[in-house]
């Protein structure tokens, strides 16, 4: 036992080689990080990493949670509701919890707002700050996409979308200045030849002893007398504004931004590399993906620095949303896995290794998703179509719709139209002629958000991915941090207490190790999901306490209208409100006291009996995100449709213990 508690304690480090356990010690030869057994005889060292991931141990960490978890097998969760009091507009995502102030800060879309808001996690309210004159930076809607902790300088950087390309500028929170807002410069910059004009109020600029052909390019941005804009170029003299400028210019010089960004919105998400201090903006749009540079933030010297990725762009597609989720870092592999959205169901996904970048590089690593099995007989394209004709196939018993094949290199999913023929996905590029091919084992969600975004599990070194449109397919996926693969499971959750578009992102909860996934039209359903990372189920939960309505209801098999017999439908119900009849749940539209509209049909119908429903209202897609605040256990939803409405909501998780403040705030419990 002592060996043991040794031998955890000073032998198996992260920055080292993974011991390889033989049969019958702790863990297994194919993974030690499952099936640890932890007695209460075996003291096994406890300790959190740093918030850099200094000291990372895995089995340290596990003690720690482990030690609890304990005595949290019998918690509950109460999705709460409280009143915000704010009149708010203009909200996008979730922002980023603070762990020295105890507050969550959220991201807003809105460019004429002049207030900002954060939640108090000490007593739930929200709280506007001002933006000062960083107001004037900030000039189109959707101008941040979420946030990032950088623990090292204790800062919020904005994840930007559509600032990028508008402005200059980018922002962060500073947390350890009392939350104030500030800016840096997006772009190392260089002054253009020549003198400018421009008339007040107007768009259009000429140039005197400019080259504006040679030293800029469409959507390239410069500076005028401190304001801001794209440019489109007419010629060396002449060029167009984004806008109009507001005070005028005359025969003034000014300077570009060196960096160029074509698409209005090119990242979508960011992630944190906690060893290297840098932020990895992830590309989303498919003029930004399609760029052989993408970018990332040095939390170091609060500058956006471009690299080459170097990735094989012929394997991510060029329609928009490919890797709109997020990344998930890896602090076993010192990895960041890029979730894909659109692209989850081609062959090739990528992650990033965080442990050979030097500065202004980074290394995008390629792997296949899936295993891959050869299909019988040959098959033949024409180069620029997307008809397959197969001989000796079978493709009818060896394919299903929305499988992907590769043929030559190039990957599709497909349609079967019978053994021998079947449609592409696009065009093949190049053509075959009786090639073998071969088929993706997985299947995933195709011209879908397959994914978004991923949790990882700090007790059994994996990465839960969040399924959005995969929600209905009845195996979901992980990626398994020991070895680096995607691993397919059978979830075994009944699908129709699932949503279309269900899940977006997750939550770690450390006190009870669990993720609870989270809700995007899922939140209409009366049963949310969380995975139980101590054996990978997914388990529904009643979102909320129900109670039953006055009077009974009848509606007929396969239709959606409901007649009640002494019901008070308008005052006990609103439109979108959740109704169960018979175990089948949906949204209502209200009609009168006696007759509503359910939101699809029920499918064994009811005669004569009581309805269910609980108290939550909803709007839209009510949230685009969560944050865990350590200091009361507590998972907050941050508000996108439900903006508008006057209450937000909470999980609150009971009887349990606070875990460390200091346990992965960014990195390992806040994704």
């Amino acid at each position: 036992m002592t060996d043991h508690v040794k031998y955890f304690s000073n032998s198996l480090s992260v920055g080292g080689l993974i011991p390889n356990f033989s049969e019958g010690s702790i863990g297994t030869s194919e993974n030690p990080f499952q099936n640890i057994f932890i007695s209460d005889e075996v003291k096994l060292e406890e300790s959190t990493p740093g918030m850099q991931m200094e000291n990372y141990d895995f089995y340290k960490l596990r003690a720690y949670l482990k030690k609890i978890q304990r005595p949290n097998k019998n918690t509950k969760r109460i999705l709460t509701a409280y009143e915000h009091g704010t009149p708010l507009t203009g909200f996008g995502t979730m922002g980023a919890y603070s762990p020295g102030e105890n507050k969550v800060y959220l991201v807003s879309g809105e460019s004429t707002a002049t207030e900002w808001y954060y939640i108090d996690c000490n007593d739930n309210k929200v709280v506007g700050y001002n933006l000062g004159s960083f107001s004037f930076d900030i000039k189109e809607s959707g101008a941040y996409n979420g946030a990032v902790y950088c623990p090292a300088n204790n800062k919020i950087y904005f994840i930007p979308s559509r600032q990028i390309k508008s402005s200059t500028k980018l922002h962060y929170i500073d947390c350890g200045d009392c939350g104030v807002m500030k800016s840096y410069n997006k772009s190392p910059q260089t002054n253009l030849t020549g003198t400018v004009s421009v008339t007040a109020g107007t768009n259009a600029v000429t140039g005197s002893g400019t080259l504006f052909t040679s030293e800029l390019v469409d959507d390239q941005v410069i500076t005028i007398l401190g304001e801001d804009f794209s440019v489109t170029v007419i010629n060396d003299t002449s060029l167009t504004l984004s806008s109009n400028h507001v005070v005028g210019a005359s025969a003034v010089s000014t300077v570009k931004d060196d960096y160029v960004f074509t698409s209005n919105s090119p990242y979508s998400s960011g992630s944190y590399s906690p060893k290297e201090n840098r932020i990895y903006l992830l590309p989303d749009f498919r003029v930004e993906i399609q760029h052989t540079t993408w970018h990332y933030i040095d939390c170091d010297n609060d500058i956006l620095v471009e690299y080459t990725h170097g990735v094989d762009l012929s394997k991510i597609g060029n329609t928009s949303n490919q890797y709109s989720g997020s990344g998930a870092y890896s602090p076993t592999e010192d990895k960041i896995y890029i979730i894909p959205a659109r692209s989850a169901f081609r062959n090739t996904w990528m992650y990033i290794d965080c442990s050979s970048n030097t500065p202004g590089n980074a290394a995008i690593v390629e792997y296949n998703k899936s295993p891959q099995t050869n299909l019988t007989g040959t098959v033949s394209v024409t180069a620029g179509t997307n008809a397959v004709t197969g001989s000796g196939t079978l493709f009818t018993s060896e394919l299903v719709d929305g499988q992907v094949i590769t043929i030559l290199g190039e990957d599709f999913s497909v349609t079967v139209t019978n053994d021998t023929s079947l449609t592409l996905s696009s065009n093949h590029v190049v053509g075959a002629s009786a090639v073998s091919t071969v088929k993706d084992d997985f299947i995933i969600a195709h011209n879908a958000f397959a994914y978004i975004g991923g949790v990882y599990s700090p007790t059994e070194n994996k990465i839960y991915l969040s399924p959005y449109d995969q929600s209905l397919y009845a195996n979901w996926h992980y990626i398994d941090c020991l070895t680096g693969n995607l691993v397919e499971y059978a979830h075994g959750v009944d699908l129709t207490k699932i949503s279309s578009s269900a899940f977006a992102a997750g939550q770690y909860s450390p006190t009870e190790n669990k993720i609870y996934l989270g809700v995007t039209l899922q939140a209409y359903k009366e049963k949310w999901a969380y995975i139980d990372c101590n054996d990978g189920s997914v388990v529904l939960f009643n979102r909320a306490p129900q109670f039953k309505l006055t009077g009974t209801v009848s509606v007929t098999a396969g239709t959606n209208a409901v007649t009640g017999v002494g019901t008070f439908f308008t005052s006990e119900l609103v439109n979108n409100r959740l109704i169960v009849i018979e175990g089948e749940d949906f949204k209502v539209t209200v009609v009168d006291d006696t007759n509503l509209t359910l939101s699809s049909v029920h499918v064994a119908g009811a005669s004569g009996v009581t309805a269910l429903t609980d108290n939550l209202e909803f709007s839209g897609r009510p949230f685009s995100g969560t944050a865990y605040c350590c200091s009361n256990n507590t998972i907050y939803l941050a508000p996108y449709s439900q903006r508008a409405k006057s209450k937000w909501y909470y999980i609150k998780i009971t009887s349990a213990p606070n875990c460390s403040q200091d346990f992965g705030s960014s990195i390992l419990v806040n994704k």
